[in-house]
């Protein structure tokens, strides 16, 4: 399971974020990555607000979708465990750059996460608007839960697409000659047709 510290100012640590890289899904165009945050107060007498994270999911280092969670998640009022759930929409052509890369293995992808914060003291005074450091991860998506699994949700299903392959060409060589006499008496009638 990937998992990386929060950081502020990449020395001021508020928490951490593990990727539960099984139990990703998807539907129609979209995959669903989930995540764990584990938070705590920055000092004993300070707590935050979590406003927003920017999510970019990447291939190669190179962005292929992005993604904006709203939270307004304060540290005071919940608990310090916290699940949410990225979504990003993936098009075709990008499914087809993941093929590419795999090339019938697993998956590798990277997420970039920047997470937007108010910090809040004892007295109640603010830092507006604290952009915290980024925060990447690298996902393994095993192959079988990317052919079985998510593939299918995109439309998609290799082992489908290979089983029907074999059948019609296992049905093509079985039954060639006929085929190929059916061809040829065919071609016998359109001739005589064409003289007339």
């Amino acid at each position: 399971m990937p998992e990386t510290q929060l950081l502020i100012d990449n020395d001021l640590e508020y928490g951490s974020i593990s990727i539960g890289e099984t139990k990703i899904t998807a539907s129609n165009s979209f995959i669903y990555i989930p995540a764990k945050l584990h938070l705590h107060p920055i000092k004993p007498a300070q707590h935050f607000n979590i406003d927003e994270i920017e999510c970019s999911l990447l291939l190669n280092n190179s962005e292929i979708s992005n993604s904006t969670k709203k939270l307004c998640y304060n540290s005071i009022n919940h608990s310090h465990d916290l699940d949410i759930l990225f979504k990003f929409i993936i098009p075709d052509n990008n499914i087809k750059k993941i093929e590419d890369k795999r090339k019938g293995g697993d998956v590798e992808l990277g997420l970039n996460l920047n997470f937007y914060l108010d910090l809040l003291s004892i007295q109640g005074s603010k830092i507006k608007g604290k952009k915290t450091s980024p925060a990447r991860l690298y996902l393994n998506i095993f192959r079988s839960q990317w052919e079985d699994i998510i593939l299918p949700a995109f439309g998609y299903s290799q082992k489908k697409a290979n089983s029907i392959l074999f059948r019609t060409w296992k049905f093509l060589k079985k039954n060639w000659s006929a085929i190929f006499q059916l061809a040829h008496d065919t071609w016998d009638v359109v001739k005589v047709f064409l003289k007339f």
